[in-house]
């Protein structure tokens, strides 16, 4: 039986109306985390503290990495004074680069910040008292934070006598100059008194589970 002219027509029709529809651009982001998703409940939890803790250590040693070369340079450009300005200007700028380039969350944190924005939050005190009640542990710690997060932290102390030249004791080993230049950034400095080798700060990542199964 030959198809009539009427069904040629609908058929046509419906070719030329399926070849004009615009087609929908592949979510690939969305994919790729629903498949993490549900790669999570297949994982067994010691494998993705393992991938946790070890993702957290790579990201801590760019970060760090970049950050001490940073410092090093303003040092090396305009002296002391000029890694005080880094401190206020640039440090965030880093870890904000990182951050968006990894998916992490990755900030500094202290019980006597120089900046408010690194004050240790309630959250993190039990990590904090950990590391202060074994200082000389200097290992990095994998933790599960949430039911959505790893939270990775590693101490921060106090390296060289070229730290003491902003944290180490006004008038001594901060000079008057660099004392007045830090109190008129930060009022309400309270990251000083410091020795070599003293519990300083804590770094702090933040890893979505997702994040860490999309690189098992």
């Amino acid at each position: 039986m030959r198809p009539t002219k009427n069904t040629l027509f609908l058929v046509f029709g419906f070719l030329c109306i399926y070849s004009c529809t615009p087609k929908k651009p592949v979510d690939r982001e969305g994919f790729r985390q629903e498949k993490a998703a549900r790669e999570l409940k297949r994982i067994a939890p010691a494998d993705l503290m393992q991938k946790g803790e070890q993702l957290g250590e790579e990201i801590l040693s760019a970060t760090a990495s970049a950050y001490l070369n940073t410092l090093k340079r303003a040092i090396v450009e305009n002296g002391i004074s000029g890694a005080i300005g880094f401190c206020q200007l640039s440090a965030s700028g880093i870890a904000s680069d990182l951050q968006d380039s990894l998916g992490v969350t990755i900030s500094r944190v202290t019980d006597k910040p120089r900046n408010p924005v690194n004050t240790l939050s309630a959250s993190d005190k039990a990590i904090w008292e950990a590391y202060e009640y074994v200082p000389e542990n200097l290992d990095g710690q994998i933790q599960e934070y949430d039911t959505e997060n790893l939270i990775y932290t590693k101490p921060i102390t106090i390296g060289s006598t070229l730290c003491l030249n902003c944290h180490g004791r006004a008038g001594s080993d901060i000079t008057p100059e660099n004392y007045s230049l830090i109190k008129s950034q930060y009022p309400d400095d309270q990251a000083i008194n410091y020795e070599v080798g003293d519990f300083r700060g804590m770094w702090r990542i933040l890893l979505p589970k997702k994040a860490v199964v999309s690189k098992l």
